[in-house]
């Protein structure tokens, strides 16, 4: 992470720091997600990849003369591919930074109790679980290898800890109806889990599902299934706190510090880091895709990819991100980041938009954040004006 080093000066870390880490094994590509990982590695290469991994964090908080992080975040990829020692190694390193919340998702195949009790062992420890559906047609059209009775097994071994996981759950997938939704959402509900991440299925560029679009309902129909299911969830007690995340008392950590563009740092191939600057700009740094250059803890040159994000576009991404949430636009971090620009800005966009206030935040209510994209692109217009 070379490129860091020159920016350690710039850096404004005063709302503190997350940690990503990012695990890039699959043991089978799903059609729909657009994340950096791999099928098929060595024990070796893994292993490797994992130390240097490892060694990045220690070495790079470090340099930031860091002794405290908000949250810890193992996201992939698979994390549940890790074995329980491994993954042992990660929750010791946020432990000794003192994360306040840790996280790392799983897939329901293959889950082994060992890595699940090794999670659990740390009470800030938060597991996230891709369900995706509960349906046999539907998880293959998503090219999902668990089937709903290893689904079903999973759900039963985990019921102890429902308070301390998330599952995530998506509408729009092909011969989803009315009914069928329904159904998965209320065995999805009597689980208790305590936070729910209900998406509607999109066709990212690069992905097998991309190139499949007759396993993918009009954009109107996958729009109808989700607002059926928001409102359903609304009904059992779970409020969307961002448009696609939703909790009854628990909201992640970690993903209320993405959504306000807080600082974090990711390691690992295919992590990505938001490390604000001083002047208002953005430091965004990506581990690189290809494999083969990790794992040699010699060569430390060229495995971050680093990009500036102007003041301008990471202002709009502060809207981007913020109106997407039931809190909305933290409008002190913006005068804190921007300055005089930010309340510029601020007033010209209160003009065109109906946001509402509460305190220092500036939000939109829940019919309003529908139309989110449709101000978004005024927001645009504005700053480049």
């Amino acid at each position: 992470m070379q490129p860091l080093i020159n920016y350690i000066p710039q850096l404004d870390l005063s709302h503190g720091l997350s940690v990503y880490i990012h695990i890039p094994f699959c043991r089978h590509k799903c059609y729909f997600c657009d994340f950096f990982s791999v099928q098929g590695w060595s024990e070796y290469q893994r292993n490797r990849i994992i130390d240097q991994t490892l060694e990045h964090v220690r070495r790079y908080l470090e340099h930031l003369n860091i002794s405290k992080i908000e949250t810890f975040y193992l996201g992939g990829g698979t994390p549940s591919l890790l074995t329980a020692k491994q993954l042992q190694r990660f929750l010791d390193i946020a432990a000794q930074f003192h994360a306040h919340e840790i996280t790392a998702e799983a897939n329901p195949e293959g889950l082994e109790k060992e890595w699940v009790h090794t999670l659990f062992s740390y009470p800030q420890a938060r597991l996230s679980l891709g369900v995706q559906s509960f349906m046999t047609d539907e998880l293959k059209k998503l090219g999902r290898i668990v089937s709903p009775q290893e689904l079903e097994k999973s759900l039963q071994f985990l019921f102890n800890f429902h308070q301390r996981i998330n599952l995530d759950l998506l509408a729009g997938i092909h011969g989803q109806d009315e009914n069928v939704l329904t159904d998965e959402l209320r065995r999805l509900v009597d689980f208790q889990p305590a936070h729910i991440s209900f998406y509607m299925l999109t066709q990212e560029e690069g992905t097998p599902l991309f190139h499949r679009p007759h396993l993918v309902p009009p954009e109107e129909i996958r729009s109808e299934l989700w607002l059926l299911g928001k409102d359903f969830l609304h009904r059992c007690g779970y409020i969307d706190y961002e448009i696609s995340n939703f909790t009854q008392c628990c909201p992640s950590r970690h993903n209320q510090r993405y959504w306000q563009l807080h600082p974090y740092i990711g390691f690992g191939p295919g992590a990505v880091s938001n490390l604000p600057l001083n002047n208002g700009q953005a430091l965004r740094l990506q581990g690189i895709h290809r494999l083969s250059s990790w794992g040699d803890l010699d060569n430390e040159q060229n495995l971050y990819a680093a990009q500036i994000i102007s003041s301008e576009d990471f202002l709009f991404e502060h809207f981007m991100m913020g109106l997407r949430t039931r809190h909305g636009v933290d409008t002190d971090v913006l005068h804190h980041r921007f300055g005089e620009k930010a309340k510029a800005i601020l007033q010209k966009v209160e003009q065109l938009i109906p946001m509402k206030r509460n305190g220092i935040y500036q939000y939109l209510d829940d019919d309003a954040r529908l139309r989110l994209n449709r101000y978004l692109i005024q927001i645009m217009e504005i700053l480049d004006k």
